[in-house]
């Protein structure tokens, strides 16, 4: 099989058998599709960056296939209201855009969470998804209390914040951050205070992509329990009337403990298919909850 370029990038794919590509940048990375090992061109020479180890999800944890990643999810509310319904977001809400937006951090941060001279966190990285679906992330400057600059890149989806610069050595964010999209500050993240990374369990499968769910682990206080559900909407870019209706993926009944499924048949989900969680508490009693999921990433 001949050598194939990745498109728009310098990496190549191949078997073991072909002959590298010669007239390629430094910096170029070749990977091969029968062991998965990688090289990275060097001063003119192939020379090798991993070896696959064989162990399935180490090589993949390692970027060792170029057609597959892992994504590992988890989000948290510790407080579902009694007799409601909620996503399993620290703020037990979540809003999805229907047409993408630039990004900010919201007024009202702490001013120690401060590019220029913050002791806590100075700047965060947001991912998620462009207006196309496809894989998008910008880092915001932090202004402590007041609202940050806007990124130039668009979103359509924001599902991971976490903080990246900090202004003391081993801390955190300080205050709570939350990013809101700038076109109609709707609130889409938060970065809970001393938490360092965002806690939601919502997902996008990104354009050209399809995702294969391969482990679900949700857990409620055994004090206060509660229903866990997951739900999918499919074709998510679709945002005019009819619309594709969320459907129930999977879920646990009044958990009081903790649940982890290892599924043999895997659950697939198309590009362009938002996944969240969602919990119920009982009447009368709050719930406690918290969902962590894995979902493998193919290229289409």
């Amino acid at each position: 099989m001949a050598v194939t370029q990745i498109q728009n990038t310098e990496r190549y794919i191949g078997f073991k058998a072909d002959t590298k590509p010669l007239n390629v940048p430094d910096g170029s990375i070749f990977t091969e599709r029968d062991t998965h090992d990688k090289f990275e061109k060097t001063e003119g020479d192939w020379v090798r960056l991993f070896t696959a180890t064989g162990e399935t999800k180490l090589d993949l944890a390692a970027g060792l296939h170029v057609d597959k990643s892992v994504v590992h999810k988890f989000g948290s509310n510790s407080a579902v209201a009694a007799g409601t319904t909620e996503f399993v977001t620290p703020t037990g809400a979540l809003n999805f855009l229907t047409v993408a937006s630039t990004v900010r951090v919201k007024v009202g941060g702490d001013a120690a969470d401060d590019q220029d001279a913050g002791i806590g966190a100075r700047t965060i990285t947001v991912q998620g998804v462009d207006e196309t679906g496809a894989l998008a992330e910008a880092e915001i400057d932090l202004e402590g209390a007041a609202v940050s600059s806007p990124t130039t890149q668009v979103f359509f989806r924001v599902f991971r914040a976490f903080i990246g610069d900090v202004g003391t050595y081993s801390v955190k964010n300080t205050g709570r951050i939350i990013v809101e999209s700038v076109d109609n500050t709707v609130d889409l993240i938060t970065i809970e205070a001393g938490e360092g990374q965002s806690e939601t369990t919502a997902y996008f499968i990104p354009l050209s992509k399809t995702g294969y769910l391969t482990r679900t682990h949700p857990q409620a206080s055994a004090t206060n329990p509660g229903d866990l559900k997951m739900y999918q909407r499919q074709n998510a870019l679709i945002v005019v009337a009819p619309f594709t209706g969320a459907r129930l993926v999977t879920g646990a009944m009044q958990l009081d403990g903790s649940e982890t499924v290892a599924l043999d048949s895997l659950i697939s989900f198309p590009a362009l298919t938002d996944i969240w969680w969602e919990a119920t508490a009982a009447a009368g009693q709050a719930a406690i909850v918290s969902v962590k999921y894995d979902i493998e990433l193919l290229d289409d």
